[in-house]
C-alpha cells in the first residue's frame, strides 16, 4: 500500500502498466479510511486503469489534510500529482 497526504484539492495519479504486464491490474482507493466511492476514474473504490495517462483519484470540495491510501495489485508504475 501507498500512503499520501492529500492538501490539495484533486489528487491526481499517473498509472503506467509494468512492461511486460503479466496479469490483470487495479487500484484500491481510499481517502481517510473510506473507500474513494465516486470520480471521473474511480467506481466504488476501484480504479481500473486501461491507459498510462493520468486518473482522477480523488475531488475535494475544499482544501484540508487528508491521508489517501493505494492498494496496488499486479504491476504498476504510479507517479503523484496534487493540483489545488
Amino acid at each position: 500500500a501507498q500512503t499520501i497526504a492529500v492538501g490539495g484539492l484533486t489528487e491526481t495519479t499517473a498509472v503506467q502498466p509494468h512492461e511486460p504486464q503479466s496479469q490483470k491490474s487495479w487500484i484500491e482507493v481510499e481517502l481517510d479510511g473510506e473507500k474513494v466511492v465516486k470520480t471521473v476514474d474511480v467506481e466504488n473504490g476501484i480504479l481500473q486503469h486501461d491507459d498510462s495517462r493520468l486518473y482522477q483519484l480523488v475531488n475535494l470540495p475544499r482544501a484540508g489534510k487528508h491521508i489517501l491510501n493505494l492498494r496496488v495489485h499486479g504491476e504498476l508504475r504510479l507517479f503523484s500529482f496534487t493540483f489545488g
